[in-house]
């Protein structure tokens, strides 16, 4: 791992997994397979990157609460267990919201779901289908979505919003 990755400040990265039944056996592997890259690129470490993991399906759980220590990332990872219920983003991004003020000061900071973008489970009262991301924003985070299996484009464009969409 090289730590000079280019980044003039450290991030603080959300990764918020979609554990849920309609991800297959074969895309929750690559999706952990995914979140692995991901984490040893980062160059995960007490003065540099930190991670975040949080699943969700019915229920959103924090696997591992922002993090410097990479072994204790790459651990929690290694042994995720898909909980396979409801999709319920809403949880997933509400909890990542709320572990964003464990995010330190000084930092990038960036979510990324990846999900198939067809929640089951019903969003806020009030808000758009796809709306509902909007809210961790108010730390400071760039949002994005990444697409797993029969995935929703529509969907998922309206969680990235217009800065991270392609």
């Amino acid at each position: 791992c090289q730590p000079d990755s280019g980044c003039s400040i450290p991030l603080d990265v959300f990764l918020v997994l979609d554990g849920s039944g309609s991800i297959s056996e074969d895309q929750w592997k690559n999706v952990v397979t995914a979140s692995i890259d991901l984490a040893e690129l980062l160059c995960i470490s007490p003065d540099g990157n930190h991670l975040g993991i949080i699943q969700f399906a019915n229920k959103a759980l924090v696997e591992v609460s922002l993090s410097g220590n990479k072994d204790k990332v790459l651990n929690t990872l290694d042994n995720i267990i898909q909980k396979e219920s409801a999709t319920n983003t809403q949880a997933g991004l509400d909890l990542a919201n709320d572990d964003c003020s464990n995010a330190r000061d000084g930092t990038a900071r960036v979510v990324i779901l990846i999900t198939d973008g067809k929640h089951t489970r019903p969003v806020k009262s009030g808000l758009p289908s796809g709306q509902y991301l909007k809210e961790a924003e108010m730390c400071g985070a760039a949002i994005y979505s990444i697409g797993v299996g029969n995935y929703d484009i529509p969907e998922l464009r309206n969680i990235a919003g217009p800065c991270c969409t392609k």
